[in-house]
């Protein structure tokens, strides 16, 4: 008899964990389905994705990006995700301007802990302004309560 509950609770958890992944942020849902996207891709794809962001495509340097900063297909390598996030966030892509600045924020720069809090503060800034809420939530979160960088909103 307890069995029969089994399949009813195991739906309900389902559509309880579908229904929250709905809930979040429109850049954490592009980002998950970014990373979805990566860790699928064969080694063959790579070197297509590869040759897209040698030619300047921003959405393949962020992809490459994401690729070398997890290690899939490629060593892990912080200085060639550094460098392919910052050519991608240049071009203006939001998703690659939240990571960057969350990058310099976290003090990952050239293989090193050296936290660049400005350059952090830019690329936040940036992306928050362009409605990414990642980077809205890493800008109040690390740099406001840190008591760095100016607030977004004024106080009373």
């Amino acid at each position: 008899m307890k069995l029969s509950w089994l399949p009813f609770l195991a739906a309900v958890f389902l559509v309880s964990r579908l229904s929250a992944q709905q809930n979040l942020p429109t850049s954490t849902q592009e980002l998950l389905v970014a990373s979805a996207r990566v860790e699928a891709l064969s080694l063959g794809n790579f070197k297509t994705l590869l040759s897209q962001a040698q030619s300047g495509d921003r959405e393949a340097q962020y992809l490459v990006g994401l690729i070398y900063e997890r290690g899939l297909l490629v060593p892990r390598d912080f200085s060639a995700t550094r460098s392919w996030m910052l050519k991608s966030a240049e071009q203006g892509y939001v998703p690659a301007q939240e990571v960057i600045g969350t990058m310099y924020l976290m003090g990952i720069r050239d293989n090193g802990p050296i936290p660049d809090y400005a350059d952090a503060d830019r690329w936040l800034r940036l992306a928050s302004t362009q409605g990414d809420a990642d980077a809205q939530f890493w800008l109040g979160q690390g740099m406001n309560e840190a008591g760095l960088g100016e607030p977004i909103i004024e106080r009373r």
